[in-house]
């Protein structure tokens, strides 16, 4: 009887926690630019687990200069080689899960912090002034409808060109960004349903070679 009470109390707190409880993905920087024509990527930050967006639960830290071979590092890159391998069986199916993959990210996901520093230039003045206008013109459409609570120490872009006559980028992020651990459990299994797409094709490709 007491074994068969911790078990339900045990699923209670299971189900409480995945419906309170926030992925928050903490970018203390994320710098990325091409001096010396070759590109240059930092980074370092957090993903915690917090109960009720108060309580953090769990941390784990993300930093390329300590952690390349870190297992959030091999496994991102699995998942990147996987996609790739993938690419070549997509099918109307696959991509119609995708585009519901993303329309969550971007209905679900909440900034609490974005703050964006973007210097751009080419080699024809014209492109650069074009590039700067558009970008300026997209990102703030892009993520009003995500934010949180806006504030201008929050919530920054600054977005410049140098006319230099030469390609050039540095980008530079500090943001966070949650998310609800029930929403990203969902698009994992979206993503089981673009995996388990494949079974009906390998059956029909193994009695075909049977056959001939």
């Amino acid at each position: 009887m007491l074994l068969f009470f911790s078990i339900i109390v045990l699923i209670l707190i299971g189900i409480f926690i995945l419906l309170f409880s926030d992925v928050k993905l903490i970018i203390e920087y994320f710098r990325l630019s091409n001096d010396s024509s070759k590109f240059k990527l930092e980074y370092k930050g957090k993903i915690c687990l917090y109960l009720m967006g108060k309580i953090k639960l769990l941390s784990f830290k993300i930093d390329n200069s300590r952690n390349k071979n870190s297992k959030i590092n091999i496994f991102i890159s699995r998942r990147i080689e996987k996609i790739k391998k993938e690419s070549k069986y997509n099918n109307k199916r696959q991509k119609e899960i995708r585009k519901k993959i993303l329309k969550q990210i971007k209905e679900k996901v909440r900034l609490k912090m974005f703050k964006l520093k973007l210097f751009i230039g080419t080699q024809n003045i014209i492109l650069t002034s074009y590039l700067v206008g558009i970008i300026s013109s997209i990102i703030p459409n892009i993520i009003r409808n995500n934010i949180d609570s806006f504030s201008y120490e929050k919530f920054r872009l600054k977005i410049l060109p140098i006319y230099e006559n030469q390609n050039y980028i540095y980008l530079e992020l500090n943001s966070i960004i949650s998310i609800k651990l029930v929403h990203i459990i969902n698009m994992f299994k979206l993503m089981g349903g673009i995996k388990n797409e494949r079974s009906p094709n390998r059956g029909l490709n193994v009695n075909c070679y049977g056959k001939y």
